[in-house]
Formats: structure tokens, sequence, C-alpha cells
């Protein structure tokens, strides 16, 4: 590819690092990737163990110029106010200090630090990280983050001329934002963090060909037809497999919680027998409301006309039940996914039994429940009403 561009080495840099045609460069550069995907492993292997909670930086190969590691853990362990870092020069730290990531030049909490670094870690035990000061949680971390290694993937543009600047953007596409000099990464099939007025172009915006759109494909799954996400579903043709369950949760979880001051008063329709009604309503006013066991989402929406026209879509003489919750914190807003997949010409098995999801939906992940602060009962063919809020 170098070739083919006319790619020359600034002079003077011929054969080294800075020579992206040098065997030097190219190994750097996978070398690099290779050790922070194996030490990530590692690192996420470790993370929540309590027979092993903390861990020691370490020399790990031979450098011919070694840097002063001493003094960076000096610095670093001062600029954290020594959290979670042991006082006596030992070179201890918990494995959920702040130091790891102070300490990389990289801005990872594990290694290696550096280009061509020859640093690395050794665990600590339980005994030993207490006989250095160190006071170790009860759980070191209750379960991960599961944030992706693309989560805070960037580069440098800085030194690239006008076009090659354009040209580098425009063949990752929607996968980039630029600002300055640097190019983020957008992570589309990964977990950084998104605001809803972004996650269309952020999950399901345009792609070189070599990058999938697995949260794309799964989100478009589920808005044609929530059942094929439903665990007591199965019969439902083309269910969704475990990828596309996981990449749906990935999809729904990365876009930042919105709450009743953004978006207003939700509503969710239900069609319940009569003949079960009166325990639904029970339950739910002891218990508190959320998504089934069965199910990884719960959808709501933010017109009540929505909610009316699914609690009708029940059998004739179904009890309809309205939900409205004007008191939340952690909805998730997929309107512009929706917006986006149209635009795109993706939504295609549609029906008036299963529409489409209504660009006003707002799902909450399961786990997260509402209590009941009034019921209003209907009568004469009216809908039942019940006003929840976020607990």
């Amino acid at each position: 590819m170098l070739k083919a561009t006319g790619y020359q080495p600034e002079p003077g840099t011929e054969g080294t690092i800075q020579d992206l045609n040098s065997d030097a460069r190219q190994r750097l550069i996978l070398e690099t990737n290779v050790a922070m995907v194996q030490e990530r492993a590692y690192r996420d292997s470790m993370m929540g163990s309590l027979a092993y909670p903390a861990q020691r930086l370490v020399r790990i190969r031979y450098s011919r110029q070694p840097r002063d590691w001493a003094a960076r853990w000096r610095e670093a362990a001062a600029a954290v106010n020594y959290e979670g870092v042991a006082t006596d020069g030992s070179h201890i730290a918990l494995l959920t200090s702040p130091i790891w990531r102070k300490l990389s030049r990289f801005d990872l909490d594990y290694p290696p630090f550096d280009f061509n670094s020859g640093m690395g870690v050794d665990p600590v035990d339980y005994e030993e990280a207490q006989r250095h000061g160190l006071v170790i949680p009860e759980a070191t971390v209750d379960d991960m983050d599961g944030e992706s290694l693309n989560a805070s993937l960037e580069a440098s543009i800085a030194k690239m001329d006008g076009d090659l600047q354009q040209a580098f953007v425009e063949a990752l596409e929607d996968c980039v934002e630029v600002e300055g000099d640097r190019v983020y990464y957008t992570d589309p099939n990964g977990t950084r963090p998104v605001h809803w007025s972004e996650a269309g172009r952020v999950i399901c915006g345009q792609r070189p060909p070599v990058i999938p759109d697995t949260q794309a494909r799964a989100m478009v799954k589920f808005v044609e037809d929530q059942r094929k996400f439903d665990r007591a579903q199965r019969g439902v043709q083309d269910y969704a497999t475990q990828e596309e369950w996981d990449a749906l949760y990935d999809a729904v979880n990365r876009i930042k919680p919105t709450d009743v001051r953004e978006s207003g008063t939700l509503y969710r329709g239900m069609s319940i027998d009569p003949n079960n009604a009166d325990q639904f309503l029970a339950a739910i006013k002891r218990d508190g409301y959320q998504a089934l066991p069965t199910k990884m989402v719960d959808s709501w929406s933010r017109t009540e006309e929505t909610a009316q026209r699914f609690a009708a879509a029940g059998k004739p003489g179904n009890e309809r039940i309205i939900l409205v919750n004007d008191d939340y914190r952690s909805g998730h807003r997929i309107d512009t996914i929706v917006r986006t997949l149209q635009e795109q010409r993706r939504l295609v098995n549609k029906s008036d039994q299963h529409p489409h999801t209504n660009e006003s939906e707002v799902l909450f992940m399961q786990g997260v429940r509402h209590g009941v602060n009034k019921i209003v009962r209907g009568r004469d063919g009216t809908p039942t009403y019940v006003y929840v809020s976020e607990q």
C-alpha cells in the first residue's frame, strides 16, 4: 500500500521506527497491539480476585536504554494521591488503583505502559498486599465493565497533508470522529458510551466493508420483531442467536441513559386476559414492575397513542392497561437508530400485528424496577392506568 501511494520517509528517518515502511516500525505496531490484547486478557482474568487483589510493577525484559520507572511510579502515585498504592516504595498497588492508567503512555490500566517497554506486572496475593499496608475491599469489583479494546482508540493526523487527512477520514466513513488533529474511533460494535442523539450514526452509520455491522443487524431484528429476543418465544422463526443477544445488549447498554427531564413521560400499553388482570395488578403493586425475566429490555413509548395501539392489539375482551412512567433516570432512547435504519431501508419485516418500533421508543434494561404509585381502574371499556416511578 505504501509503495502504491508513492510513500517516501522523511530524510534521515529511513529504516527507523519513524519510517512507515521499515520492519522496525511494523514490528513495533504489531507487537505493541498484541501485547495490549494479551495484557488486557490477563487483567480481566485477575480483576475481582480476592486471592490476588494487587500487582507489582516489575521488569520483565532488559532494555538497552531503560527509562526511569521509579521516578515515573512516584509521579503517578502522587498524581492519584496514592489511592490504592503502597506507600513503602514497593511498586505495589491494587488492581483497581488509578495509578496503572496514570502510569501508561496509552491511558490504559494494563501493560505495556510505553512503546518498547520492558516493564510488566506480577500478581500480589492477599497477605502480601496487606503487609504492604493496602486496604483490600471485600470485593475488588462487582463485575467487569465490559469496555471493548477499541473504546479509547484514537490517532493523530497532524502530520498528514490536507488531501491525505480527508481521504483517511472518508475511508473510515462514520466510524470516526475528528476533533482538531485527532481522530477518534466511534467503536461501532463495541461499548464506547454514546448519547442517544448520536447512536444512529455510531451504531448504524456507513462503514468500510471490512468493519461488520453486528450491533446494527441486531437492532434491525429487534426493531422488526421484538419477540425474537424473548426467550419465551423460541418458536418464532429466525429466533435471535446468542451473538445477536450480546450485540443488542452492548448496543442498548452503551446509549447514555436519559431521564424524565430530557425525554418526558413514558407509556407502555399492555393487553391482559381479564381473568389474570387482578393478579397482575396486585403483583406489580406489591413487587414493582420490570421487564420479564425472559427479556433483556422493556420498551416504552414517549407517545400515549402508541401505547394505546399496542394495548388494543390483544385478543377481544382483554383488559387494556396503560403504564405511565413520569419519574425515571435509566431509559435508553433509540430514536436515531430507528430513523437511520428507516433511511437506509433496512426495515422490511413489518405487519399490522408487529409494526416497526416507534421512533419515540425508550428501552429499560432487565433489572430496572418501577414502583407502583397509583392504579386507576378502567370502567365501561376504558383502559386501566398504572402510574409508576423508577425505584
